[in-house]
């Protein structure tokens, strides 16, 4: 049973990110409701109280007080919101995040679709406009030297130096 499912889900990749997308919703909803409202870890905590401070309006501050710039106030504006339009738990913006993964998925379903109508796996042909020079242009032939030694692939640096 298991090695027909691996065979169906191999032969079918569309099926098989529907599958993935399906699993990271339950799984995060099970993860999220079993966590509750307690926050594991210490960045949790910090991004839940930036968040909930600003959709008081307190501002950007972790004790509703002291302005704060320790750390970057993308995500906690983004976790504002739900906070202030659905007044949103800590379950609900964690479960969030499995939402973001899940789209993500789709995400990178969508640009490996289009970019294997450009290129055929293992062509040096290089990628048209603000690709070209970039890690992508070559990725057929990216390796771990090519990551830690910049010159070993000119393609990736653009010049040999």
């Amino acid at each position: 049973m298991g090695k027909r499912i691996i065979n169906f889900l191999a032969n079918n990749p569309e099926k098989l990110v529907y599958v993935s997308v399906l699993f990271f919703l339950i799984a995060g909803l099970i993860y999220s409701f079993h966590l509750g409202d307690k926050l594991l870890f210490p960045d949790e905590g910090e991004y839940y109280a930036f968040a909930k401070n600003i959709a008081e309006g307190h501002g950007y501050t972790l004790d509703g007080k002291t302005p704060s710039t320790w750390r970057t106030p993308g995500y906690p504006l983004f976790l504002s919101l739900f906070i202030i339009l659905a007044g949103a738990s800590p379950v609900f913006l964690r479960y969030l995040n499995f939402i973001g993964l899940a789209l993500c998925v789709f995400f990178i379903q969508t640009i490996l679709r289009r970019q294997k109508r450009r290129i055929r796996f293992g062509s040096f042909r290089p990628v048209p406009g603000s690709l070209r020079g970039s890690v992508l242009h070559r990725w057929d032939l990216i390796s771990a030297d090519d990551l830690l030694i910049s010159n070993s692939n000119p393609d990736l640096v653009g010049h040999r130096t």
